[in-house]
């Protein structure tokens, strides 16, 4: 192997490029590996050593490059030829080969520095040292018996769980529920254990607040982020009230939550308002919160409707839904309560994801993402997350009705296209 070894790399903002840029590097010089790498785990920390100089959180480098995955071109240069180009630190003597490469590549992704590229021996080692942890020789002799570098991403590495269930749900092409599995996995640490203890806290918090005839739904574990539930009477209405602790689940918000999504639904929907519950009250005391609303008295019976009808109007919820910015997160056939009122009613709202409460939530920031999770819709972009509840939809219709495809068909056909290829464009 002749030559010298250098690197590009394809910053998180360079990558609607990437293709066009990679048939010029593979024209021009030969690619030794390609690594997709991450450094969601502190990029401010890692592209502050790569570069040298202080770059804290949300720097304007950080703003302009993209904190997210980016691309590792590591290639080899056979025929180097070196002469002086004036560079941000004026006149130097440079590989043209690489230095006249990257500023093109830097004019197809807009300017700036969104490429990053190696101008001598000398950049290249500092820089595959700092990401590969490899010394420059120690590099020539991996590419030169034609191996590559064995690199894991830190999110992943340290997550192996995480990166499983990641490939499960790739393969299963079933990615609805798997942020649910991430914020379950989160509090795994607490021990399940009863609330028979803190039934006489919560029963005197809902009487101080007047509620009467409190009887307990759920008494032996706790659910997902320490919750119990209870039916109540207030003001002539049977309620089913939500309490959350928050002293051991500082991080929940669920009530919050819920309740804001419930009042911004109620206040700008209009179908979708008739499927949901009324909600009464937020309220709380020094260890728990808690949040009132309609009960629903669910027909048990089956066949008690229309299922076009039924269907016709689930999907006029979901694309109001995606018109008022909402996903639910976790529609399925626990959370459909069929109704003598109304046809039926969509309930629990806690995972529901309204656009402009995202940054507000510290439990679902970006930071907090392993990167095999992000971009699957899962983020609270209604435009991406609608796919989701469309597909749970799906799902859910087929499990109320086993022969749904084929007695249906036109139906499936419909809610199908909605989801389009989004599910089924993964490799396994």
């Amino acid at each position: 192997m002749d030559g010298e070894i250098h690197l590009f790399i394809l910053w998180e903002k360079a990558r609607n490029q990437e293709k066009k840029i990679l048939v010029d590097i593979n024209n021009n010089f030969r690619i030794l590996q390609k690594i997709e790498m991450d450094w969601r785990d502190n990029f401010p920390g890692k592209i502050t050593k790569f570069y040298g100089e202080n770059l804290p959180k949300n720097s304007d480098k950080e703003k302009h490059v993209g904190s997210g995955k980016f691309l590792l071109i590591v290639v080899l240069d056979e025929n180097p030829l070196y002469k002086v180009r004036r560079t941000s630190r004026g006149g130097k003597d440079v590989n043209i080969n690489m230095f006249d490469s990257k500023e093109m590549y830097r004019k197809w992704t807009g300017g700036g520095h969104r490429v990053h590229g190696s101008n001598n021996v000398s950049e290249s080692g500092h820089d595959l040292g700092i990401l590969l942890g490899k010394t420059y020789e120690e590099l020539w002799q991996i590419y030169n018996e034609g191996k590559v570098v064995q690199y894991a991403n830190p999110v992943i590495a340290n997550s192996e769980v995480l990166y499983s269930i990641s490939l499960l749900c790739k393969k299963s092409k079933l990615i609805v529920g798997v942020y649910s599995v991430f914020y379950n996995m989160r509090r795994a640490k607490w021990k399940r254990d009863g609330i028979r203890e803190n039934r006489s806290i919560i029963e005197n918090m809902l009487g101080t607040n007047g509620f009467e005839n409190i009887e307990p739904v759920a008494l032996d574990k706790w659910s997902v982020g320490r919750k119990t539930y209870f039916l109540a009477d207030k003001n002539g209405n049977r309620m089913f009230i939500k309490c959350s602790n928050k002293r051991n689940n500082p991080t929940y918000g669920g009530i919050d939550r819920e309740w804001r999504t419930l009042h911004y639904l109620h206040n700008n929907s209009q179908i979708l308002k008739t499927h949901l519950p009324m909600v009464y009250e937020k309220g709380g005391a020094a260890e728990w919160d808690y949040l009132a609303m309609e009960y629903i008295s669910a027909i048990n019976e089956e066949k008690k409707y229309d299922f076009e009808v039924y269907c016709d109007e689930l999907m006029k919820c979901l694309e109001e839904l995606k018109c008022v910015k909402t996903i639910h997160m976790d529609l399925g056939k626990r959370n459909i309560l069929f109704s003598s009122k109304n046809l039926f009613y969509i309930i629990d709202w806690e995972f529901a994801r309204v656009e402009e409460y995202i940054s507000e939530d510290p439990l679902f920031s970006r930071e907090c993402i392993p990167k095999e999770l992000e971009n699957l819709g899962l983020m609270g972009t209604p435009e991406m997350g609608w796919y989701d509840d469309a597909y749970a939809t799906l799902i859910m219709l087929k499990d109320i009705e086993p022969d749904f495809k084929k007695d249906y068909y036109k139906k499936w056909k419909e809610i199908n296209s909605m989801i389009g290829e989004y599910y089924f464009d993964f490799k396994g």
